[in-house]
């Protein structure tokens, strides 16, 4: 993982309007700073839940994904990886525009090969997390702000990334990384938090009959694609994540977000 220098740093331009679904994680950070910086920020999360309250309670008018994403020059998806095939199939992907930048917290579902990311839009990885060893520098401890881009259409995807985590974490160093890298760490995170492999893709499927929702395939075909992907790794991976000491940004399997969510702050 390289040290992106911040000599030549860029924000975002002025009022750019970002959606976020999901208000978990790095994402309620972003969604502050955001606005504080003077842009438009929708917030996507499902109706009731604590999320949702943590939103409206944060100043945010939570609305739904078909209201949120359109206009959005950035849309944030921060939400468990089980539920974003669903999401994606059925309420994101379809109110994408072309050239957006798609930015995801947790990329292991999408490495898995579970979630279908659209093909016209830049797609990258932005997020604090916690350096794993031998990660940074030593003036670089605690969170580090990451970045990761897998497709770049715009020619830009990068430079874009690092401007929007710049400014919804405010930070000026930004740490480059790979959407294999950021989700192996997570898969194995998860994994040594639960003590095994076996015992998260346990985990997973007790969360996921727990969820309230209907069994679907989409969801079915994620933790498949999930538990291949834990049962691949290997004890440096699981000894890596279980140094960090940290919790993965979007561990658990709860919920997705309805069709009632996203915000404005006021």
């Amino acid at each position: 993982m390289s040290d992106t220098s911040s000599s030549q740093a860029s924000h975002l331009d002025v009022a750019t309007v970002v959606a976020i679904i999901g208000y978990r994680g790095s994402a309620r950070t972003a969604a502050l700073n955001l606005v504080a910086a003077g842009h438009v920020v929708q917030v996507a999360v499902r109706p009731g839940g604590m999320s949702w309250v943590r939103a409206f309670e944060d100043g945010f008018r939570p609305v739904s994904i078909a209201e949120a994403i359109p206009g959005a020059a950035i849309v944030v998806v921060a939400v468990p990886e089980l539920e974003q095939a669903q999401l994606f199939a059925m309420l994101i992907e379809k109110h994408l525009e072309p050239g957006t930048l798609l930015l995801l917290e947790a990329t292991a579902a999408a490495v898995a090969g579970a979630v279908k990311l659209p093909e016209n839009v830049d797609v990258a990885c932005a997020r604090l997390r916690a350096a794993a060893p031998g990660e940074g520098s030593k003036e670089a401890t605690g969170e580090l702000a990451v970045i990761a881009v897998h497709r770049d259409i715009s020619g830009r995807a990068t430079e874009r990334t690092a401007a929007y985590a710049r400014t919804a974490f405010k930070r000026e160093r930004l740490f480059t990384s790979s959407f294999a890298s950021e989700g192996d760490l997570d898969v194995a995170s998860y994994a040594a938090e639960k003590g095994s492999s076996a015992a998260l893709i346990s985990a997973w499927e007790e969360q996921s009959a727990q969820s309230g929702y209907e069994p679907n395939e989409a969801r079915q075909r994620t933790l498949e694609s999930l538990s291949a992907a834990v049962t691949g790794l290997g004890p440096v991976h699981l000894a890596k994540a279980a140094a960090t000491g940290r919790a993965a940004p979007t561990a658990g399997v709860p919920a997705a977000p309805a069709t009632r969510t996203t915000g404005v702050a006021s």
